[in-house]
């Protein structure tokens, strides 16, 4: 049995050394301004660089690379980000890269975000309208804005001094860490964001731990913790890892000491040496609400067939190789579907990576996941009878025209849906992920001649008079 003996070789929970506090402040050099009007959260450290995750005069794109170079730490409760000042809140800021790395790396926390200061230095033709619309990104991706803003200050010192604003917003801060529910030692039911799975309730061998927002599933032995996960192909002893166990032990309240009543889930029968997807045995994921920056850039949406709850399948444009690689342990994901080509077309957006379908296929092969490169036009009975059997993804380069006309054909097939099975209802949701209506209405040659009609085909549209009058 491999038995780990330092923090740093455990990689399902963190390969972080430090102690890292558990409501943290990340951004720019107003950061320990929060840090100082605070009780609950604080900065990783005093000096502002990569590795605190916090530095003077940077911006987005600064604090996402550095987010995404440090190592996954769940056991963060909340972060607080402050930034969007240096870059004079520009429209085209990555905030939606920025919060999904967030998340990525501080799994199991809640985010906020501060509303920066603006009037000094390369703000001085800031509006408050245009902070107002630069936070509400923010907030449209699940984040909780906190007020007030630290407002307009006349120079750059003003402005790095505290003020009434700072000390309000310290204290908002301080009042909502506060108002959550807390998880008591004692507490006699898992955290509702957990699934348990177990095979025998009175045999604890046999019980696999599982949280939404971690990749990697847990039991206990002998009253030792184990995991099993993408890294970690054999069930693992964290016997000498006090971190891990702690983290563990917070999670899951009076499991290992059996001085708490587990209220289990409905019991599943399942192997505990094979993990998989179907271990989601409470409701599936959303990646709209699990994920929303990425499901926001790359159109990743669950589909609504009878298998949702179960064995969800998914849909998405074309993801690089390390968003893919994130997307399908986290999701349980058994099968891909991969209707695009190379090139061109093997990136969603003009700034993304091209992910050929070598490179797709080995990374699927590397995760236990099988494979499909299949043609959009001629494969429809091979996508049904793939998607049929559930924790499948389907993709083409943009998720929403090839992989709108096979799930429409899926829906109108195999009837998944009793509220998606006719023609016209499965064009309103088809639609809802690409530009059918508009094409139609403004460019219907197009439609027809582009092979766009030719998907639509797949579920009952006869030709372009009707894709017409469906457009209306």
């Amino acid at each position: 049995m491999r038995i780990i003996n330092k923090f740093e070789l455990f990689e399902a929970l963190n390969e972080e050394s430090r102690e890292i506090p558990s409501n943290i402040i990340i951004g720019d050099s107003l950061s320990p301004l929060i840090d100082r009007n605070t009780t609950k959260a604080s900065l990783i450290g005093s000096t502002g660089n990569e590795s605190n995750l916090w530095k003077g005069g940077m911006g987005v794109s600064w604090l996402k690379g550095a987010v995404d170079r440090f190592p996954a730490t769940p056991g963060v409760n909340n972060v607080i980000i402050e930034i969007g000042t240096n870059g004079a809140f520009n429209s085209r800021d990555d905030i939606s890269g920025l919060v999904s790395s967030i998340k990525k790396v501080f799994p199991n926390a809640k985010l906020y975000v501060v509303q920066g200061s603006w009037g000094w230095s390369g703000n001085k033709n800031v509006t408050i309208s245009k902070v107002t619309e630069y936070y509400n990104k923010f907030k449209d991706l699940g984040v909780i804005v906190v007020e007030p803003p630290i407002g307009y200050s006349a120079t750059d010192r003003e402005a790095h001094q505290d003020k009434e604003s700072m000390k309000k917003i310290g204290k908002n801060i301080d009042s909502m860490i506060s108002g959550q529910s807390q998880v008591s030692t004692n507490q006699s039911s898992i955290d509702a964001n957990d699934v348990i799975i177990r095979t025998d309730p009175s045999d604890k061998d046999t019980v696999i731990y599982k949280s939404k927002s971690d990749p990697y599933y847990y039991k206990i032995v002998n009253g030792i913790w184990f995991a099993k996960g993408p890294k970690l192909i054999q069930w693992t002893s964290l016997e000498k890892n006090q971190l891990a166990n702690n983290i563990l032990d917070k999670r899951y309240p009076g499991v290992r000491s059996g001085s708490g009543e587990i209220q289990y889930k409905e019991p599943v029968k399942v192997d505990p040496e094979k993990i998989s997807g179907d271990f989601i045995s409470s409701g599936s994921f959303d990646p709209e609400k699990e994920d929303a920056g990425l499901s926001k850039t790359y159109n990743i949406h669950l589909i609504p067939d009878n298998l949702s709850t179960t064995k969800p399948n998914y849909r998405s444009a074309q993801m690089p190789l390390k968003d893919l690689k994130y997307f399908l342990e986290k999701y349980g994901i058994r099968n891909v579907i991969r209707l695009n080509g190379d090139g061109g077309d093997s990136k969603h957006r003009k700034s993304d990576p091209e992910t050929s379908i070598q490179e797709e296929k080995n990374l699927c092969s590397s995760l236990g996941v099988k494979f499909n490169k299949l043609s959009s036009t001629k494969d429809q009975d091979k996508v049904n009878e793939i998607l049929s059997g559930g924790n499948t993804l389907i993709h083409c380069a943009h998720g929403a025209d090839r992989t709108g006309g096979n799930v429409g054909g899926y829906f109108y097939t195999k009837k998944v849906n009793t509220n998606l099975d006719s023609t016209d209802e499965i064009w309103n949701y088809t639609t809802k992920y690409n530009g059918w209506n508009r094409m139609v209405k403004n460019n219907p040659s197009g439609f027809s001649s582009g092979g766009y009609l030719r998907q639509a085909q797949k579920f009952g549209v006869r030709d372009l008079e009707q894709a017409k009058l469906l457009a209306k």
